[in-house]
């Protein structure tokens, strides 16, 4: 649903775009639209939720796996991502989603050492 804001993701989701899906995985990198667009922080965390809860009640025992917002230019922009991933992060451990934030200290050296 490449280029999809949150709320038009809940809106594909709820018009039956994962009926009859049966996974056992989903991966779900999504909010860096909202961003560009000047949605609140608040709405794409409450919209995230929102998306995860739905893909779980489709998709009963379903393994999720939530990335965070990659950095993006400005630097305001970037700024922001960083605060909802924040609160992402926060979300996910209390909702069993796993959370990876690929923009992490952690990550960024994992990828530099295979360069």
């Amino acid at each position: 649903m490449s280029g999809d804001r949150t709320f038009q993701t809940i809106q594909r989701i709820e018009d039956g775009s994962l009926d009859g899906v049966n996974a056992k995985a989903a991966v779900l990198l999504i909010g860096t639209n909202d961003l560009s667009w000047g949605h609140p922080d608040d709405e794409i965390v409450t919209n995230v939720g929102t998306i995860l809860e739905l893909i779980r009640s489709k998709n009963p025992g379903v393994h999720i796996l939530l990335i965070g917002i990659l950095p993006r230019a400005p630097a305001e922009t970037h700024e922001r991502a960083r605060a909802v991933n924040s609160r992402l992060a926060e979300y996910a451990s209390s909702a069993d989603v796993t959370y990876v934030d690929l923009r992490s200290e952690e990550h960024t050296s994992e990828l530099q050492s295979h360069h």
